[in-house]
């Protein structure tokens, strides 16, 4: 493949990733903020909330609440990455950076031109990473909570369809995201410079690497298109290797150098070649998050509720086997967790497994007769009464009402379905324990 194939092919398949993972992640939020809780909220879904969950675990023995077991996987893999790869993550991952990237790009063809700070004040500024990210760790350890997630531009746009929780809770974030949008529009990734502590970290990190970039100055022209091309405001033209702390290994110098061999991606000093600089880093970063989802690590944290997976294992059965073993619907996914599972079971097999027949139960419960004997447990259940409910807990439904929380006006023919979700948010705001179970933010 010819030096400009090479060129063209990394600039289309870096793009192709930072727009998909942003439009994919978009879609998390959204599914997530519509009530579906298969998909993790935006605290589940970013590396930086894992470093904060490892270090509540370490001072109070608890990950976060709202946080995923699985994000302190994305913490480490993230790590992994930032040691081999330096700020690859940055580069070429980051959603929030991508949005940055594609509004600076935008600015520049509005503009026609490019808007820089002020070296001595773009020194002073850059330090302002660091400084967040040393308060955020702080706060993290001293209260065990997601303490940067009220500030936190990503989090509030994953919260822009919550529009009562963002103005309530992430009004802040809501601000810095608005000015990092706009920040972006003239300097260009404006809040990874300035105020990114993932950045920060990663930087730190970084500087273990042995991946940069080289410019061999017997082959350069002194074109200074790769000075131009960085988004990050790098002088690359008279640098023999980038090793700044502040190169995201993005690549864009190198896609844009006219000049092949003036501007090479090393690793340990041996070029490594363009598409290959694009490849390696993403694969270790989706195979280690792949790798540790095989294995088992995707449950929430704190509430050690079982997958599909996990229940089919511990029976010695096969996820299909599990399945017809239940009567489950085809459209459990093997990551779907014990309460929808038992939800999804029809009314006739709970009943099997409970030693009745449909009519029995129904009866039980005071469900019409006529209700279908594979109407999902769920549903099923949804329509008992508090009054039976009141009545199968030996209470009266006055007795039901304090204990779970509920309204003392409430009526007495109220379905469990109309209450439920305000039954479990009660009780887990009764047990203040971070990590009980995922937020339903």
């Amino acid at each position: 493949m010819s030096f400009n194939m090479q060129k063209r092919v990394f600039i289309l398949l870096r793009y192709f990733l930072l727009a998909g993972l942003f439009t994919f992640l978009s879609y998390q939020f959204y599914a997530h903020a519509m009530g579906d809780k298969l998909f993790p909220s935006v605290h589940g879904l970013c590396p930086f909330g894992g470093l904060e969950s490892l270090l509540s675990f370490v001072t109070v023995g608890a990950t976060l609440k709202k946080i995923f077991s699985g994000t302190m996987v994305l913490f480490f893999v993230f790590l992994l990455l930032a040691l081999v790869f330096n700020r690859a993550f940055c580069g070429l991952i980051c959603s929030f950076g991508a949005i940055q990237e594609f509004i600076g790009n935008l600015g520049r063809r509005l503009f026609r031109r490019r808007f820089l700070v002020p070296p001595s004040l773009d020194r002073i500024l850059r330090y302002g990473k660091y400084l967040v990210l040393v308060l955020t760790i702080a706060m993290a350890w001293l209260t065990g909570t997601l303490w940067f997630a009220a500030y936190d531009p990503w989090t509030a746009y994953g919260h822009l369809i919550s529009f009562d929780e963002l103005v309530t809770s992430y009004w802040i974030g809501l601000i810095v995201l608005v000015l990092s949008i706009v920040g972006s529009f003239f300097y260009e990734r404006f809040f990874c410079k300035y105020l990114c502590p993932l950045g920060a970290l990663n930087a730190v990190i970084g500087r273990l690497s042995r991946f940069s970039i080289r410019r061999d100055p017997q082959v350069c022209i002194d074109c200074s298109l790769c000075t131009r091309a960085c988004p990050v405001n790098l002088d690359v033209e008279h640098a023999d290797t980038i090793r700044s702390a502040e190169c995201i290994s993005c690549g864009k110098c190198v896609a844009a150098c006219p000049r092949e061999g003036a501007l090479n991606f090393t690793i340990f000093h041996r070029k490594t070649g363009l598409i290959l600089a694009f490849l390696l880093p993403v694969i270790l970063y989706f195979g280690g998050i792949w790798i540790a989802q095989t294995i088992g690590y995707d449950r929430y944290s704190g509430k050690t509720e079982a997958n599909l997976r996990e229940m089919a294992d511990s029976s010695g059965l096969s996820v299909a086997e599990f399945k017809t073993m239940y009567d489950l619907p085809d459209g459990l996914g093997y990551q779907s967790k014990a309460s929808e599972i038992e939800a999804a079971i029809p009314l006739a097999k709970m009943a099997e497994l409970n030693g009745l027949d449909a009519a029995a139960i129904k009866e039980m419960l005071g469900l019409p007769a006529d209700l279908d004997d594979q109407t999902p447990w769920g549903d099923a259940y949804g329509q008992v009464t508090l009054e039976k409910l009141a009545e199968l807990n030996g209470a009266s439904v006055e007795e039901l009402l304090t204990a779970w929380g509920l309204d003392p006006d409430t009526p007495p023919e109220t379905t469990w379905s109309a209450v439920q979700e305000q039954v479990e948010l009660y009780f887990e705001a009764q047990s203040g324990t971070a990590g009980e179970t995922e937020s339903c933010e």
